[in-house]
Order: C-alpha cells, then structure tokens, then sequence
C-alpha cells in the first residue's frame, strides 16, 4: 500500500531524499552485524505490567530468532501483504516483536495506546478495517481484552500474547510456531506504508496518519544526525512506543545504529532513573517538566549515577535557558 503521490516519490528518489530501505532490512544488518550484542532489555518492572514471562534482554540473534517465530503466527493465521494489524500492547519486547516482523512480512502495523477502550477501539477499527487485533488478555492485573472483546468484529482475528482462553480461538503469539511453516519473501519497499499512527484527537476524533518506511527514516536521519547514535551506545525510550518520539526518535535509529535499547512503561520516574543507571544508558529523552523537576531535587539526583548520559532529548514545549544550561 502507498499513500504518496506517485511523481512525489520519484521527485524524492531522484534527490536522494527516499531509498529503498525498510526497517526490516535495516534489522536484518543489525543482526549480521552484531549477532551476540545486546540488543532489546524489557523494563525491570514488566511483572507488575504483565502476568507472563519475566523480563527479558535479546541479543540479536535470539531476537531475529523469535521474530520469525511470530511471522510463522501471522502466517498461519492467514495475513498477508499489506494487511492492517491494530497493536494494543505495552512497552514491552512484545510490541517491538509486532513491528519487527510485520516490517518483514509486509504487514501494516496500527498501533494504538493502552488507554484506548471500546469507544476508541470501535473508531479505529471502522476507520482502516484491520485483518487482526494484536493484544493481551489482561494488563496491570486486570482484564484488558474483556472489557475490548465487543468492539472487535467477527471479521477481524483477535491475536494475544500471553496466556489465553476459551473465548480465543487461537494459539498464544507467545508459543512456539511450528517451525515447518515457510516465510515468504515480501519484497517490502520503502515506499510501502509501514504504519498507521493515531493523532490525540484533541480537535475530534482521533484521525489515522499512514506512513511510509521513507517516512520514517527520513525522520529518523535527521534524529541521528543530531544525537550522532553509535552501535556501543545505550538508549531508553520513555514514551509509548506508538507515534513520533518513539517510531522516528528511537525504532529506526536503534537498527541503523545497531545499538541497545531499553524500554520503558511510561513514566515511572523512579523506574526511569533507575534505569539510566542501572543499564548505563547513554540517551535517553525526557519532558522538560521532569528534567526541570529533576534539576530541582538535588537529593533525587543524588541517588542515582548518570555519568554515562552522553545526551537527552527533551521537546514538546520551549526549554528554558536555565534548564539547558544545568
């Protein structure tokens, strides 16, 4: 599927502007490079977030390794190129699983946030009629997908990581797929539209954003050329991983550079800077009302050891010279 206007894309190939790089392809370098590197790190509090499975840290390897075991899922559960997935999950490995393998099956990712309910859920499903809904029986210690169930029609898979029940007909994405199952050969482009992000709906109803794998590395070049990402760096995102900051700020700045990233559940602040010492993080990216708050609590920094913080990124609203220069 493509949304840009066919002499646009040729207009941006012939300046340089686009490529033919996807983000699968950009993971797969990740992996031939660095196979036994560090390269994903769930958050220390995922137990508290979800009831399977401890956190988990992935070199390349393994994690190129239960990539392919989901693309056996989406196969085996019929979708194909340019299928719509709407993705309702937290910032655990699980989500960054969803985009890796929909990114090399093709796959058109639709990823919403966990405070989306039945309303919301309704509106985006009528909008781009996906063929699945990705998600998880219950978050936080409650029913998640219950609640969601009836806004999910009989025409679309309902798909979970995780334990699951008889209302799901369904092996769990977190099984092991029958490793007889062939994974096709795509041919993904850069052109072809890799997601539909959400806008907050502050003017109306929410309004869904495709974007392009060019989209977003065209984003993502000019984070990097700014941040200057090297493969032995650290990152920790904070932000759900489901629209600008974290797709153009870290998803593909993470696999072009070949480095770590944590995640993180947002925002736990004590979570949060535990993490930036506790896994040596080197770039990070916070609000300016918690680096101001932060800057003011000496005893808080005090606690903690940021001396590996190489940068922060910080945005949303004006920085202050006070701030920037502490």
């Amino acid at each position: 599927m493509r949304t840009t206007p066919a002499h646009l894309i040729t207009t941006y190939h012939a300046n340089g502007w686009w490529s033919d790089t996807t983000l699968g392809q950009l993971f797969d370098a990740a992996v031939e490079s660095a196979p036994d590197q560090v390269a994903l790190i769930d958050p220390p509090n995922r137990q508290s977030l979800l009831d399977f499975g401890p956190a988990a840290h992935f070199d390349f390897e393994t994690l190129k390794n239960t990539v392919d075991n989901l693309r056996r899922h989406f196969v085996k559960a019929g979708l194909k190129r340019d299928d719509i997935v709407v993705v309702q999950l937290p910032n655990t490995h699980e989500l960054l699983l969803v985009y890796l393998a929909a990114a090399q099956s093709g796959l058109i990712v639709s990823p919403l946030p966990m405070q989306y309910a039945s309303h919301e859920l309704t509106h985006v499903i009528g909008s781009i009629h996906p063929a699945a809904y990705i998600t998880v029986r219950d978050f936080r210690g409650s029913p998640f997908l219950a609640p969601r169930r009836n806004a999910v029609p009989d025409a679309v898979q309902i798909l979970v990581f995780g334990p699951i029940d008889d209302t799901i007909a369904m092996p769990s994405l977190s099984d092991t797929a029958s490793p007889s199952i062939t994974l096709p050969d795509t041919a993904v482009q850069g052109d072809d539209i890799f997601t539909i992000c959400w806008t907050s709906g502050t003017t109306g109803k929410p309004k869904g954003v495709p974007r392009s794998h060019n989209h977003w590395t065209t984003i993502a070049n000019g984070n990097m050329a700014v941040v200057d990402i090297r493969a032995h760096d650290r990152l920790l995102c904070p932000f759900p991983f489901i629209n600008m900051a974290s797709i153009g700020g870290f998803l593909y700045n993470w696999l072009s550079a070949g480095c770590s990233l944590s995640l993180h559940h947002p925002l736990d602040l004590e979570v949060y800077l535990g993490q930036i010492a506790d896994e040596q993080i080197t770039y990070t990216i916070a609000p300016p009302a918690v680096l101001t708050m932060l800057l003011k609590n000496d005893a808080l920094l005090a606690r903690f050891d940021f001396s590996k913080v190489k940068k922060i990124a910080s945005g949303g609203a004006p920085l202050s010279p006070w701030m920037i220069t502490e």
